[in-house]
């Protein structure tokens, strides 16, 4: 996991993060982008990140599924699990272009949406006012 980008848009600034994985549990990311949010926001300390590890259940807040898509899927390692397989997947050059442009068009469609609805916005209210929830 990585994030070294930020997208400036007029109102505000989204940081994009990249999380490379083979698989995902369900509601996994959304878990993992709340847990950072809530330690940078000095809600949740470092130790509750180092106890996530551990066997303990906790209780993390899920960022909204808003602005958050899947920017590239990668078969290789599913392609080379059985040299003898029938049905290997692979992603041309077209099919990347095209995933590509849709990222584009999908970021566009996140800023306006967040412009509208303040989706995220809302969200985060919630860390910088130590509320439940959201009025």
């Amino acid at each position: 996991m990585n994030c070294d980008e930020i997208i400036n848009f007029d109102e505000f600034e989204c940081i994009k993060f990249k999380i490379v994985g083979q698989s995902f549990l369900y509601n996994q990311i959304r878990k993992m982008i709340g847990m950072i949010i809530e330690i940078m926001r000095n809600c949740k300390d470092i130790v509750f990140l180092q106890n996530s590890f551990l066997s303990n259940k906790l209780d993390v807040a899920k960022a909204p599924a808003e602005g958050l898509y899947l920017m590239k899927i990668d078969y290789s390692k599913y392609n080379d699990r059985k040299l003898n397989k029938k049905n290997n997947i692979f992603i041309t050059e077209d099919d990347q272009k095209e995933m590509n442009e849709f990222a584009e068009k999908l970021i566009d469609d996140i800023h306006k949406v967040e412009l509208n609805e303040h989706i995220f916005s809302k969200w985060l209210w919630k860390f910088d006012n130590k509320r439940e929830t959201v009025i």
